[in-house]
């Protein structure tokens, strides 16, 4: 029997079919498995105006601007591996990719489920995200939420994506309890390794890696409140200096026209082609140590 959980706080999610329309949202809906989860709750200011001009007529109950805000949210989720060959991954991770982040979506049956980036014509009309954030007894609809992904590869640990995303922000509903949701189902995807192969043939073992879908969200304000957008930004892949044993290893990475490189976890694969990026390594606070940047110019994920 499934061990369902029960918690102070829940979040569901479900890819949206029309623009504005707020998904119905199901246990099933909801992510079993948070590693990490925060969000920065705008303040709502009241409208002077129509309430100035509604008390003079005896009205005294105050509306609020609750359209034109935007709710940020940050959701960590661990990857699991889809108990068959060709079904989506769980924990949300589909809706995520193919809803908040728009990726297209392909399903061979009983084979694989392979993202890939969209088109920039199609970002906007892209699938988006329902979300409903239960939080200390007050219920948050979130519609037409837009986000970013970044997904971490380290030695011996399990994959966990990072999503950065917004939603118009709407007042939320009191009395709310969090829904009970179950584990989810198979196991979590541990990464392998990753090895990168340059055009004269090299290959060469890479230990740890960063890949950030470079997903710009953006807002954009309209009559009646704000609009979420997304647009193909830059993707980014992202290598720790200690992660390519040997300074010619290293070198040869740099100096390559591109090369294509194939990152493993049990039950995902992520192939791409990537170049040096002009932007210096970074300093990531000692998670990573110092960081080599490279444009990442095709990507996509098959999760069999």
């Amino acid at each position: 029997m499934a061990n369902v959980l029960t918690r102070k706080r829940s979040i569901s999610i479900k890819r949206q079919a029309v623009l504005g329309t707020l998904e119905t949202l199901l246990a099933a809906d909801g992510i079993g498995d948070i590693a990490d989860f925060s969000f920065a709750k705008p303040d709502t200011k009241r409208i002077n105006t129509e309430n100035m001009a509604q008390q003079s007529f005896g009205h005294t109950i105050a509306r609020y601007d609750d359209g034109a805000s935007v709710l940020p949210m940050t959701l960590t989720v661990p990857v699991y591996r889809a108990a068959a060959p060709g079904s989506i991954p769980g924990n949300g991770v589909s809706e995520i990719l193919a809803g908040l982040c728009g990726l297209t979506e392909t399903i061979n049956a009983g084979v694989s489920v392979v993202y890939a980036p969209n088109t920039p014509a199609d970002l906007i009309n892209a699938p988006r995200a329902s979300l409903e954030l239960i939080e200390g007894g007050d219920s948050y609809p979130l519609v037409d939420a837009r986000g970013n992904v970044v997904l971490t590869g380290k030695p011996g640990q399990d994959l966990q994506i990072k999503t950065d995303l917004k939603a118009p922000f709407a007042l939320p509903t009191p009395g709310a309890s969090p829904i009970s949701v179950s584990d989810p189902a198979g196991t979590p995807m541990r990464f392998t390794g990753s090895v990168a192969v340059t055009k004269d043939a090299a290959a060469i073992d890479i230990g740890s890696l960063e890949l950030d879908l470079g997903l710009e969200v953006v807002e954009v304000p309209y009559s009646g409140g704000t609009r979420i957008i997304i647009k193909n930004g830059k993707p980014m892949l992202k290598i720790p200096t200690n992660a390519v044993v040997g300074e010619t290893r290293w070198q040869q990475l740099r100096s390559a026209t591109s090369f294509t490189l194939q990152a493993t976890w049990s039950g995902l694969v992520i192939d791409m082609t990537a170049r040096r990026s002009d932007l210096a390594p970074e300093d990531q606070d000692g998670t990573f140590g110092n960081m080599e940047t490279f444009e990442v110019l095709t990507y996509s994920l098959t999760f069999n």
